[in-house]
């Protein structure tokens, strides 16, 4: 073989080990860019369906307090509701005339009396003049010289014992006591 032989030899077996150098290399390139493109997609997966979550999430935190904000908001209109049937209960029994007056004094101070053995009593300054037109020559009688609107409020001889029939405290004990009762009357 002559040199050049040897030397075309040398050539076409360096090209065909470049060759195949070459190509094995693109081969590595390939399936680490196709690992890339898979460990892309699958990290771009989850990505999403965490954003998903979050905006499950935050949907599910958003509908909870729009939800709740809606209860407060009916609560608050149902309180609402009460007191103005509270206050417009307050307007008729201020507004009553004097024999519906003192047709209820007359019960609210035998309802006390059924209580305990009533001395005194206490009632408006307008409210007098029912009372002592009552049997009650036994009482003593005497306006409350506070904001009484209206009833009356009865005590024991020696004034341990005080039963308060006033129309403040029953309307406030009604509110109050029978809430669940007054609920289901004006919202069923």
């Amino acid at each position: 073989m002559a040199l050049n032989d040897v030397k075309d030899k040398i050539i076409e077996e360096a090209q065909h080990r470049a060759q195949q150098s070459v190509r094995e290399a693109d081969e590595e390139a390939k399936k680490l860019h196709d690992g890339v493109q898979r460990e892309l997609l699958d990290y771009e997966e989850r990505l999403k369906a965490n954003a998903d979550r979050m905006i499950e999430a935050a949907e599910r935190r958003e509908i909870a307090a729009a939800e709740f904000e809606g209860k407060r908001l009916l609560l608050d209109k149902r309180r609402e509701i009460i007191i103005d049937v509270v206050k417009s209960a307050e307007k008729h029994l201020q507004t009553m005339s004097d024999a519906e007056r003192s047709k209820l004094l007359a019960k609210l101070l035998k309802q006390a009396q059924s209580e305990i053995a009533v001395k005194r009593i206490m009632v408006s300054a307008k409210d007098i003049a029912l009372v002592q037109k009552m049997n009650v020559a036994s009482m003593s009688i005497g306006a409350v010289k506070s904001d009484l609107k209206g009833g009356l409020i009865a005590e024991n001889e020696d004034g341990t014992i005080r039963v308060d029939y006033s129309f403040d405290s029953m309307l406030s004990n009604i509110a109050q006591h029978y809430l669940r009762e007054l609920n289901e009357v004006l919202f069923q």
